[in-house]
């Protein structure tokens, strides 16, 4: 190496100045610097910091200190203890037959409850400080999945929808919950439905199943609970499923006649047929499409009579209906030839849409605009829109107006005017 000498100038880069730097003392002491070099290089300070590189200690305890353990149950729960020089930053637990976290507290700590397999799982304790040394321990469990002798069955129980021996609903579908429990343990409960469909519960010793599908009728359900010796026990429930009445009635017209058209001079009519039902008839209804309806005497066998015709076809609907709302009607087409009638006038008007709606009343007169009835006493025609005055006098201009009036006796203005002579 070049010393460096006055009056001398060199140029180095920063890495080699800080070099040159440290080894300045030496340097110095090796060419003679005397005692005072040699005092500056004792004077500066040394690095006592030294890297961590001793692994924690680790120790299962519990539920064993030796190396192997056997047990019946499927989960287990691990403790011990683990120290460091430094500090244990965490302890972390795995199972070779799968499952693995991280354990509660650190110089004391627990594992809380491991899911086993069935036979040999070794489970492995490792505990790191913060430098990262490890330092493990294990512990093979053999988890026996039958216990040899067991031979009492589990006990379980239905409690939802009922703890009852039978129950009764108008829903397709049920949900049963319970309770199950065993001297060593339940390990399965299982449900199925005697008039088909069967299943897995969900959890064990408080348990429920959804969705259960049930057919209309009685419908016996079985609930079974099974330990890991084999041994079974179970309960049921007999539920009675009461299917919605979706079929609907039958119903036909027999009198006058069964055929769908007939014809009469008649201006009312009388009807009469059956009808019948999957669980029973409740009401049987009639409508003319010219205006007025009703109700039937009777159900399987009904009539009804004195149904008011107007010139012309008439639609009449008659409908049957059970006591789960279903309908089906029947129809008759009736064509009305009423005879002609001298000293008439038939009057048609539009249809007032209320729902309030009560009738109609009828005004006429000689004079444009004067009726010979009063405000409010007009000839009262139902709610029917065409009307046939007869007996008017011969060679006499009629005048005409109809009003409306409503449930509340509330009655509208007069209609349009119209006129008709009489020859």
């Amino acid at each position: 190496m070049e010393m460096l000498r006055p009056g001398r100038t060199r140029i180095v880069n920063s890495l080699q100045a800080v070099v040159l730097i440290l080894m300045l003392p030496v340097m110095l002491a090796a060419c003679g610097g005397g005692a005072e070099a040699e005092t500056q290089a004792n004077s500066l300070p040394a690095n006592t910091t030294s890297p961590d590189t001793t692994s924690p200690v680790v120790t299962i305890s519990g539920p064993t200190s030796a190396s192997s353990y056997s047990t019946s149950s499927a989960t287990v729960a691990l403790s011990g203890t683990a120290s460091d020089s430094v500090g244990v930053t965490q302890v972390t637990w795995s199972n070779s037959r799968g499952g693995s976290g991280t354990a509660s507290g650190t110089v004391s700590w627990n594992s809380g409850n491991i899911t086993l397999q069935g036979g040999s799982n070794t489970l492995t304790v490792t505990a790191r400080d913060a430098a990262g040394n490890t330092a493990t321990d294990t512990l093979v469990i053999t988890y026996s999945t039958s216990t040899p002798g067991d031979t009492t069955a589990p006990s379980v129980s239905i409690t939802s929808p009922t703890s009852s021996a039978t129950y009764t609903t108008a829903s397709s579908t049920l949900s049963l919950g319970g309770s199950a429990s065993d001297n060593v343990g339940v390990t399965q409960v299982t449900w199925s439905n005697s008039r088909g469909g069967s299943g897995t519960a969900s959890g064990t010793t408080s348990w429920s199943v959804s969705g259960i599908t049930l057919l209309g009728g009685s419908n016996t359900l079985t609930v079974t609970a099974r330990d890991a010796a084999g041994n079974v026990n179970t309960d049921t429930l007999t539920v009675t499923y009461n299917a919605p009445d979706t079929t609907s009635p039958t119903v036909s017209i027999t009198s006058p006649t069964s055929s769908a058209a007939y014809t009469t001079s008649s201006s009312t009519l009388s009807l009469g047929g059956t009808a019948s039902d999957n669980v029973g008839v409740t009401q049987v209804t009639w409508s003319n499409s010219r205006g007025g309806s009703g109700t039937a005497s009777g159900t399987t066998s009904w009539s009804v009579s004195g149904i008011t015709l107007l010139g012309g076809s008439n639609t009449l609907t008659v409908t049957a209906r059970d006591a789960a709302g279903n309908v089906n009607t029947d129809t008759l087409t009736v064509t009305y030839n009423a005879p002609v009638i001298s000293n008439t006038a038939i009057l048609t008007w539009d249809a007032v849409p209320a729902t309030n709606l009560s009738g109609y009343r009828v005004y006429y007169g000689t004079t444009p605009g004067t009726y010979q009835q009063a405000p409010g006493q007009g000839l009262s025609v139902g709610n029917i829109t065409t009307y046939t005055l007869m007996g008017l006098s011969n060679g006499t201009r009629y005048y005409f107006a109809v009003t409306a009036f409503d449930t509340a006796g509330n009655e509208s203005g007069y209609s349009n005017e119209v006129f008709k002579d009489i020859p």
